[in-house]
């Protein structure tokens, strides 16, 4: 079970790493397709590693002292916790809103310049 633990530990860590290579890679756009590609990787990873646990029986122990945390992939229980996950969740939903308006008005920005009086030369 140590071994399965330690193994979890290497997939989280190669999880942060294609991430962190991603987010340095978008900086260059002509390694754009290669930073989606280690973000998504990483991501899958980030969600492999924590498959198959009861993470509501881990959440619910009543003394964080308790929790066992060679049992479990540690990165995936801090993200668990209640603040990350409320950050979590008010940002995909702020993307599902905004995304859209985002691109809708990349798509009719002439027209949007035109009707508010704006221009490109800020």
């Amino acid at each position: 079970n140590s071994l399965v633990n330690y193994q979890l530990l290497y997939i989280q860590l190669a999880s942060v790493s294609f991430v962190s290579c991603s987010l340095w890679l978008f900086f260059y756009p002509e390694h754009s397709f290669l930073a989606t590609n280690l973000a998504l990787i990483g991501t899958a990873l980030f969600f492999i590693s924590g498959h198959g646990y009861d993470w509501d029986v881990v959440y619910k122990q009543p003394n964080i002292s308790k929790v066992d945390f060679l049992q479990f992939p540690l990165l995936n229980y801090l993200y668990g916790l209640s603040l990350p996950a409320f950050v979590g969740r008010l940002s995909y939903a702020m993307y599902l809103w905004h995304f859209p308006v985002a691109v809708i008005c990349t798509d009719f920005k002439s027209d949007i310049q035109h009707f508010i009086g704006g221009s490109d030369s800020a």
